[in-house]
């Protein structure tokens, strides 16, 4: 029972860390115009900056960016003959300080600017910025962060950003369910395409932000067919079938051969259904699709599953 009251009061890490509590932290991005008092403290500790990353800096660090007391004593005790910088800097945590750092969702752009401060040693913000000017130019602002962390050269945003096991390995520590991963992954690879179209000039990322700004539909800027992979443009066809099969019957005055299209739509019509993991471009097919067919003033409707709730999360009728 006196467990029981104890663990109903006070997390572990008030007894299992030589700090006896934790570090509160609202993670910064790059672009952030202000930057907290601890980017502050770690761009002018000489032995963390650019040295070591920003988050193994709060774990080791005071609040005024002092090394802590406690990784003093074990230099002192230490006998590897390193200076105390040097030894601050090189060693290993194993759970004397736990630091609450607070980020978005990974599936807010954001957040992957805020991963690149909290892993990535920096000397100074600018620096996931001025390498990749050139590129940044050209992508949206809504990816800009992503594109950050996509294309630093530094080895630590390398081996999480160009290789889909670390990444994979990173979400699960963080228990997150595997259709989730799946998901942020899939978000992941396609956000990678996306941008490296804007970034080969395939894609106008300010001729589509006036487009928006003008309030044109996408139907109107581009053929409801672009960008169409094979099995989409499967499913075009077979949609398009169906439809020009519809109107057939409409259009006809032989009553013979209305019937042999009523037959026909008997034996091949069937309910078009888009499956596939996340961001694979099921909903976009889907609404282009109706879209595509607005002209022949004859109602339309797109169902768009919500795979978590098992509801539909869009349904739009008539077109």
């Amino acid at each position: 029972m006196a467990l029981q009251m104890f663990g109903a009061r006070f997390r572990q890490w008030f007894v299992t860390t030589e700090a006896r509590g934790k570090r509160d932290f609202i993670v910064p991005w790059p672009e952030k115009p202000t930057m907290p008092k601890e980017v502050e403290l770690y761009m002018k500790a000489e032995w963390a900056c650019n040295k070591i990353s920003l988050l193994d800096f709060l774990r080791k660090s005071t609040g005024q960016g002092t090394i802590c007391a406690w990784l003093k004593k074990l230099h002192t005790a230490s006998t590897n003959g390193q200076s105390l910088q040097q030894f601050a800097r090189n060693y290993t945590m194993q759970g004397e300080k736990v630091v609450a750092a607070e980020c978005l969702s990974r599936l807010n752009d954001v957040f992957y600017g805020q991963w690149l401060m909290l892993h990535v040693p920096f000397k100074q913000p600018e620096d996931f910025v001025e390498p990749i000017q050139e590129k940044l130019v050209s992508v949206p602002e809504e990816h800009r962060n992503f594109a950050m962390a996509w294309l630093c050269d530094h080895p630590v945003a390398k081996r999480m950003w160009q290789s889909e096991a670390a990444m994979e390995a990173e979400l699960r520590q963080e228990a997150l369910s595997k259709p989730f991963v799946k998901t942020l992954q899939a978000m992941v690879a396609a956000h990678k395409t996306l941008l490296q179209k804007y970034i080969n000039g395939e894609a106008n990322a300010e001729q589509e932000a006036k487009d928006r700004a003008a309030g044109r539909k996408p139907e109107e800027i581009q053929d409801a067919a672009e960008g169409f992979n094979h099995q989409q443009q499967h499913i075009k066809g077979r949609v398009d079938g169906a439809v020009d099969r519809f109107l057939a019957v409409q259009a006809t005055t032989n009553e013979t051969e209305a019937d042999e299209l009523v037959e026909e739509a008997f034996k091949d019509g069937k309910i078009f259904v888009c499956t596939g993991g996340a961001w694979n471009g099921e909903d976009y097919s889907g609404s282009k699709l109706c879209a595509a067919h607005l002209g022949a003033r004859w109602p339309s409707a797109v169902c768009i599953p919500n795979q978590s709730a098992g509801q539909p999360d869009a349904c739009q009728a008539p077109w």
